[in-house]
């Protein structure tokens, strides 16, 4: 007898009562006790969801709470209070706190403010009448509790808002000189729907009582729900659909809330009974082998080897079972070994193909863990991997190995957008002289996120050639401000060089910080990016770490070597061996050759050494242009005086390289948007001046803008909180660390920009004073004529 005969009749007979006797009982019990569950639930949730939306509503009360305490608020219920309705009741002050009306009644029912927000174009307009008719009739503004604060839904102009009505008090909470109510409303849009979906996690749809129902189902739960029943439930396999009322401020009957939710009992239930199925045939396999060891040991024994042999090859081994039977099991043991020659063949074929493409590939599970073995790139470079988490495998600094781990666990935790989350992830990463790159892959299963594919690449080649070409890039730029204007660009390699020094040399804190500033701002002119770039960074790393001052400025100062020996390759070391004359010089000189003896005409050629006053104002002025289109501002820069005049090398070179960050202020802070500029009555285009001259014993530099001028306030407020001498906002202005921005940028933020230029002018026995208001502010800076600067004449 074969061995499906033998063993049929034993396992039909009992595999047919076990599940027959599986089946009933699970659908009497499970089933039925899992619809009374998900029926109570279902009421229950309905009647929390009726919870929460009251609850957001009273929230929406609560929001007017600060408003109604103001003291100018109840002042203009009073009598009125134009400054106040300036500066609060606009389109702006309405939609900054998203209200679509705001109205204020007396206690006499005097509607003293109504204006409705128009979010389309910003603007305002009368409330709608539904509204106003809310408040004749008492429903928001009742005469007998002036002080209570009552709120809900209302229909509105056709649309379904939530409306608020406060008491208005002073900020002790009395009551002022008259009894007033503030009145608010918010339409209750689809952004406000999909909070409340993500708040409770439900469907959540809401029906005018007055619109048409959208089905049947609908329809017949609205009849039973306004004839008095307090919720109606519908009931299908996939979900329970409950309906219930909401009233509006009157009391009446406004809403229809449909609260949907899916079964997830009765689907547990049919998941239930699926695995109850399974472990039905389960209890069939083994009775069939029960059976078989009562016919013969020649069944179990070729199964136990088949089982091995799965096993086995689960681990990755080839695998050959041994069973000569000429039965069925014989045959399932041939097929088996052919089927197991051919994932060891396939497993081995997608193994190569991994290890082929050159690229480093680590499958990570949620919790950071590598799943198996990486592929053979990523071994060579990191070894094999460890039984921890892959920032612990990799080898990372401290710093990118925690924000690394952090990153990963956003990552991981789905909650953010992949796309999103991956930006937060480290990119790069140098081990020695390689440099490798890092990409993400979601593995999703079933739609959800299961693990996460870490690409490793070795970047080092296409990173040094992204550098070299960085260099050339830098180097052209280079090169042509050099060929524009020699002489400044000789003093700014002069002025460089003594930076760097600068910042070699154990300097206090305060210092480096101003150095770094300045370097960075005199890089940026002419477009070291990389020396730029550094110095920024560096600002970055003493930020976050004071103790890192000396490694960030060594740093800075390498790169601004690595940028002048790459300079000096192309331009050579004698950058500052010409002299420039422009035409106001070369007309001057003429003349002397006629009307002037030799000691005379030496003292001006011997002056021909010194700086030109006006290519340094044009170069500033080319950083005004650069900064404008950098922020996308408009601006014009003209400069004023400087022609034939010159500056001894050395002498003034820290000044000029400080006020870069003058003109910064002026371009970043000062010049308004053209939108706010046109708005005050201003020209689209802003202008900065640069202006130089000389009075009697001094040298007058000034940098003046017509923008929106210092915002003192902000300084006096900054100041306060650093512990300065507010009564002198001046002096605080250009105090170390203050600043009036709230967040770093390459541009400004850092709080040194105007304390470096101080320094450069009291170093040097100057004195610097400034002027502002909205119509623009001017920084003048005057300087002694000392022995160094006696030899600056004019043409």
């Amino acid at each position: 007898m074969r061995l499906r005969t033998k063993a049929m009749l034993f396992v039909i007979v009992t595999v047919a009562a076990l599940f027959g006797l599986m089946i009933v009982g699970a659908r009497a019990v499970v089933l039925g006790s899992f619809d009374r569950i998900e029926g109570r639930a279902a009421a229950t949730t309905d009647a929390d969801a009726a919870k929460i939306v009251a609850t957001l509503a009273d929230e929406f009360v609560e929001r007017g709470a600060d408003w109604s305490d103001w003291d100018d608020l109840a002042q203009y219920a009073a009598d009125g209070n134009q400054e106040f309705r300036d500066g609060n009741l606009t389109a702006d002050g309405l939609g900054s706190v998203n209200w679509d009306h705001l109205l204020i009644i007396r206690g006499d029912g005097t509607l003293v403010y109504g204006q409705r927000w128009v979010r389309a174009d910003n603007t305002l307009t009368a409330p709608a009448p539904e509204l106003l008719a809310l408040v004749a009739d008492g429903a928001l503004a009742p005469a007998d509790d002036w002080d209570q604060s009552r709120g809900g839904f209302a229909l509105i102009g056709g649309e379904l808002h939530m409306v608020a009505s406060r008491g208005v008090h002073m900020t002790d909470h009395r009551r002022g000189t008259v009894a007033a109510r503030l009145i608010t409303t918010r339409v209750v849009d689809e952004a406000w729907m999909a909070r409340l979906r993500r708040f409770t996690f439900l469907e959540i749809a809401f029906q005018l009582v007055a619109a048409p129902a959208p089905d049947p189902a609908a329809a017949t739960a609205r009849a039973a729900l306004l004839a008095g029943v307090p919720r109606h439930t519908v009931a299908t396999d996939q979900a329970h659909t409950t309906y219930s009322v909401l009233r509006d401020v009157r009391g009446a009957p406004l809403l229809v809330m449909r609260v949907t939710q899916p079964r997830t009992l009765r689907a547990a239930g049919q998941s239930m009974l699926g695995a109850i199925s399974k472990g039905l045939i389960a209890c069939a396999i083994v009775l069939a082998l029960f059976a078989a060891v009562a016919l013969g040991r020649g069944v179990v024994r070729p199964v136990l080897r088949l089982l091995d042999g799965v096993g086995r090859l689960e681990g990755g081994a080839r695998v050959k079972v041994d069973v000569t039977s000429e039965d069925e099991l014989g045959q399932l043991a041939a097929g088996f070994n052919r089927m197991a020659d051919a994932i060891v063949d396939r497993e081995a074929a997608l193994r190569l193909v991994l290890d082929s493409t050159g690229d480093g590939l680590v499958l990570v599970d949620l919790s950071g863990t590598p799943q198996g073995r990486c592929s053979a790139p990523a071994r060579a470079w990191f070894g094999e991997t460890t039984a921890g988490p892959i920032w612990d495998w990799l080898p990372f600094d401290a710093r990118t190995r925690a924000g690394f781990e952090l990153g990963f666990m956003q990552l991981a935790s789905d909650i953010l957008p992949f796309e999103v989350a991956v930006d937060q992830m480290p990119k790069a990463m140098p081990v020695g002289d390689a440099t490798y790159r890092f990409d993400y892959k979601p593995v999703h299963a079933d739609g959800a996120l299961v693990s996460i594919l870490v690409v490793v690449r070795d970047a080092t080649a296409a990173v040094a050639a992204e550098h070299a070409e960085r260099h050339t890039r830098e180097l052209q730029a280079v090169v042509g401000h050099a060929f524009r204007d020699r002489g400044a660009f000789a003093a700014f390699l002069e002025e460089g060089e003594a930076l760097a020094a600068a910042l070699r040399t154990p300097q206090p804190l305060v210092d480096a910080k101003r150095t770094l500033h300045t370097l960075k701002g005199n890089a940026a002119i002419f477009g070291l990016e990389t020396v730029a770039e550094m110095a920024h960074h560096g600002e970055d790393r003493i930020a976050d770490d004071p103790a890192e001052a000396a490694t960030a400025c060594a740093a800075a100062a390498d790169a601004w070597a690595a940028a002048r020996h790459r300079i000096d390759a192309v331009l050579g070391k004698d950058a500052d061996g010409r002299i420039q004359l422009d035409a106001v010089e070369y007309e001057d000189f003429l003349r002397a050759l006629v009307v002037r003896d030799q000691r005379d005409l030496a003292d001006q050629v011997r002056r021909w050494r010194n700086l030109p006053t006006r290519d340094i104002l044009e170069r500033l002025a080319r950083q005004v242009d650069r900064l404008a289109r950098q922020v996308g501002k408009a601006v014009d820069v003209r400069v004023v005086g400087g022609a034939g005049q010159r500056l001894p090398r050395g002498d003034l070179g820290p000044l000029f390289a400080s006020l870069v960050h003058v003109v910064r202020n002026a371009v970043d802070h000062g010049i308004e948007s053209e939108a706010d500029r046109l708005a005050k009555g201003k020209p689209a285009r802003g202008t900065v001046v640069l202006a130089v001259d000389q009075h009697a014993e001094h040298l007058r530099i000034e940098i003046q803008d017509d923008g929106g001028g210092i915002a003192w306030a902000r300084v006096a407020e900054r100041a306060a909180a650093m512990g300065l001498d507010v009564a002198d906002l001046s002096a605080a202005l250009f105090a170390d660390g203050l600043t009036t921005r709230d967040e770093v940028s390459e541009l400004s933020g850092r709080g040194v920009g105007l304390a470096a230029a101080r320094r450069a002018v009291t170093d040097v026995g100057g004195e610097v004073t400034v002027t502002s208001s909205d119509r623009g502010t001017a920084f003048r800076f005057t300087l002694p004529i000392t022995a160094a600067t006696a030899r600056v004449r004019a043409a």
